[in-house]
């Protein structure tokens, strides 16, 4: 009888860990075509986005008509990058859910630092995953991840610094790079990346705020409410 009851017991953990394996394997490639999508169709089109608009010099010499044609495909070209970083966010957000904020988060840090001349230090204290819902966790990593990409796009930094926890009743994030800064004094326009992590904190009911100096980087901090 024991002997029965063992076996069956072998037999039940070598199906969970077969099950764990190929929710894993799942979670892996749904990564991976994610990245794929964001870091080569997307940067595709962007080129392709960029070389359009290098013939809007000879705008004055097209008629209305083709002027017309070349918005239509500048802006299809618009919509298609901005569909497939939807799929691409979809994707990884799945995979957030599988597999947890923190693994996810270190696994694009590691492939960010692979790809470009940067250092990233990420801290995550581990009672906050105690505290993060679905909702949450996704909105966290994609503000994160536009932080990164802002950083690498337009700050020249070598180093970046992640810090998330929490302090009283809000979880805190601050993203502090050492980039070439900016004036604050000078208006500025917010692109779109900024502007997305400002409405996915507003989403949380959270505040999100911006300190910079020339030469002396930004630090990016985001500050959401435990309980909404």
């Amino acid at each position: 009888m024991e002997s029965l009851e063992s076996q069956n017991m072998e037999v039940s953990q070598l199906m969970r860990f077969q099950e764990k394996k190929r929710l894993e394997a799942i979670m892996n490639e749904r990564r991976r075509i994610a990245l794929d999508l964001h870091d080569g169709t997307i940067a595709t089109l962007s080129a392709i986005k960029i070389y359009f608009k290098s013939f809007e010099v000879y705008f004055s010499k097209l008629d209305h008509e083709k002027r017309q044609l070349y918005r239509k495909a500048m802006s299809l070209l618009g919509q298609t990058a901005e569909e497939i970083r939807l799929i691409s966010h979809n994707l990884n957000d799945g995979t957030i859910q599988g597999f947890g904020l923190k693994k996810v988060l270190n696994d694009f840090i590691d492939k960010i630092q692979e790809s470009y001349q940067i250092e990233i230090d990420f801290i995550m204290h581990d009672l906050v995953d105690t505290e993060l819902s679905s909702k949450k966790e996704i909105a966290i990593y994609r503000i994160i991840q536009e932080g990164i990409h802002n950083v690498v796009k337009h700050a020249n930094a070598t180093n970046i610094r992640i810090k998330i926890s929490i302090i009283g009743k809000n979880i805190v994030l601050k993203i502090i790079d050492n980039g070439v800064g900016f004036n604050p004094l000078k208006s500025i326009s917010p692109g779109i990346g900024l502007k997305s992590m400002k409405s996915r904190t507003e989403s949380l009911n959270g505040v999100l705020s911006i300190t910079s100096r020339i030469e002396k980087g930004v630090t990016i901090i985001v500050k959401i409410p435990i309980n909404i």
